[in-house]
């Protein structure tokens, strides 16, 4: 005589064989998806890079890289009375100028990578210059000098001065010294700004060159230092 199947166990073995049926099916279906979806892994050909880079620069504006700060000196004269009244005037002034690199004019084909040295090659705009901020409230006055100085006379000598002293605040940020300390700075501050998306590639060992228009008629050669790798610049800033 046939032994029968309670209702529960009954119930029960149909839901396993309804779950097997279900796991057979997305696992067909999973396998479907995956062969017309898979996606290939890239060759490091460098193309990837340059376009994480691109994205990175495009969202960017100027990059201030460096700022010379000091006091100057300045002075002025003043001749009135046909020549009998003669006035000058020596004054100090703190200043500041900033040094900025436009990155956003760093396009892709300013950008190139060499998978086989992890070397990424930044072709940048020079650094440029912004106006002097010379800080006239906290002026000190060294001497004024003359027979008679007027009110006239003095307030020539004030604009004078203040003419100077942007003059040569300008004169000293634009001076070979000063442009030559700004790229330097210029170097660090991109290597930096590109350090993260380099470690998110993984290539975080990676090594920046930042060349400036003047310099690229000698690529290949001993001109320039390669920096130092990104995350190294990152951990020696915190």
């Amino acid at each position: 005589m046939a032994s029968r199947l309670r209702p529960g166990v009954a119930r029960r073995a149909v839901a396993v064989v309804l779950a097997i049926l279900v796991a057979i099916g997305a696992w067909a279906g999973y396998r479907h998806y995956a062969e017309r979806y898979a996606v290939t892994t890239e060759p490091d050909s460098g193309e990837a890079v340059t376009r994480v880079i691109s994205a990175r620069l495009s969202g960017a504006s100027s990059l201030k890289v460096a700022a010379l700060n000091g006091v100057l000196q300045a002075s002025a004269t003043d001749t009135r009375g046909f020549g009998f009244l003669k006035s000058d005037q020596v004054v100090k002034m703190p200043f500041s100028v900033d040094y900025f690199v436009d990155v956003s004019r760093i396009g892709p084909a300013d950008i190139s990578w060499s998978p086989e040295s992890r070397t990424l090659v930044i072709d940048a705009p020079d650094v440029t210059v912004a106006p002097p901020n010379v800080d006239e409230a906290a002026r000190t006055l060294v001497r004024t000098q003359g027979l008679y100085v007027s009110r006239e006379a003095a307030e020539a000598l004030f604009r004078r001065t203040s003419a100077a002293a942007q003059a040569k605040a300008q004169a000293e940020a634009r001076s070979p010294e000063r442009l030559a300390q700004a790229r330097e700075k210029a170097r660090a501050a991109l290597a930096t700004l590109l350090g993260a998306p380099l470690g998110t590639l993984g290539y975080g060992d990676a090594r920046v060159l930042v060349t400036f228009p003047a310099e690229r008629g000698t690529r290949g050669g001993e001109r320039w230092d390669v920096s130092a790798p990104p995350a190294e610049v990152l951990a020696n800033r915190r």
